[in-house]
């Protein structure tokens, strides 16, 4: 899964930390450096930046590893993966030809994020909340309409934790917005617009990704 905010996104979102404070699950280091970032002065985040914003998206993960699974009844785990400062030309380049994308509004930031969940996942989870085990082999293909929206209550509950998780360090809400198509993503956003990419890796019975 990747959530993306552009540099403007990404600005707001470090400037506003300076009138909160970083949630308890934030180490005692992270709160005392929380800094003001600006995107269009710096080509990349820096590591101090990319420890806190770590951090704060690890518990995201230790939250969505218990209330996912609860909702699917079966062991779930989330682990994050990698924080990085993108093109988003390059973040285009590296979606699968087939994946299920949505569009995420924060706000009232008026900003939007882009979560992309692989197949190879969207499939079996779907298959458990219908009552199924999650197992066996699935075909890879477009989703029908019915599937898009349980797909979009699984999405909720990421963006319920999601919003709990930069709760303490910003009060803003984060809401699905639609489904994307591939054709449709490329023109969110103009290609050279700085992009924070969060990677996560989830792993189900037998499926990954």
């Amino acid at each position: 899964m990747e959530k993306i905010l552009n540099q403007e996104e990404i600005d707001a979102l470090f400037r506003a930390t300076q009138k909160g404070e970083i949630s308890p699950a934030v180490s005692a280091t992270a709160r005392k450096n929380v800094t003001k970032f600006d995107a269009r002065e710096s080509s990349q985040i820096s590591q101090e930046q990319v420890r806190s914003l770590s951090l704060l998206h690890e518990a995201f993960a230790r939250n969505i590893t218990n209330s996912l699974g609860a909702y699917l009844r079966v062991g779930f785990e989330v682990n994050l993966v990698s924080v990085e400062q993108l093109d988003f030309s390059e973040v285009v380049s590296r979606m699968p030809d087939m994946v299920y994308l949505c569009s995420i509004r924060i706000l009232p930031l008026e900003a939007t994020a882009l979560l992309q969940m692989d197949l190879a996942l969207a499939f079996p989870i779907m298959d458990l909340v219908l009552g199924g085990s999650g197992q066996g082999a699935f075909e890879l293909r477009d989703l029908t309409e019915i599937e898009e929206q349980i797909l979009e209550s699984v999405v909720q509950i990421l963006t319920r934790e999601l919003q709990a998780s930069w709760a303490a360090v910003l009060e803003v809400e984060f809401a699905f917005d639609q489904r994307q198509q591939n054709a449709q993503v490329i023109s969110l956003m103009p290609p050279t617009e700085r992009n924070l990419t969060l990677n996560f890796e989830i792993k189900m019975s037998d499926a990954h990704g």
